[in-house]
């Protein structure tokens, strides 16, 4: 039932439950369908992704959010993968 969840979110065409998706990230069990939407937002999801990424106290795995950035085709997406990240 959460995987239907989590994968209706990436058909919604905004980013309002995309938290969600964010926190989704971390769980080991339900990163897969939260990624796939997230991809399936695109670029409206890519600021959100860029935050988190950025955030010392992040919701997820760094990996599990580059990955998602690199699956975004977008140019938004690629900033925030190659922007410097928050000093010590």
């Amino acid at each position: 039932m959460a995987h239907a969840a989590l994968r209706a979110i990436g058909t919604l065409g905004h980013t309002q439950l995309a938290h969600h998706l964010l926190l989704a990230l971390a769980d080991k069990q339900r990163w897969q369908p939260a990624a796939d939407s997230l991809v399936a937002l695109g670029a409206a999801a890519a600021p959100l992704l860029r935050k988190a990424l950025h955030d010392r106290h992040r919701p997820a795995p760094t990996h599990r959010l580059v990955t998602v950035l690199e699956r975004i085709d977008a140019p938004s997406s690629r900033a925030a993968l190659v922007e410097p990240g928050p000093g010590p």
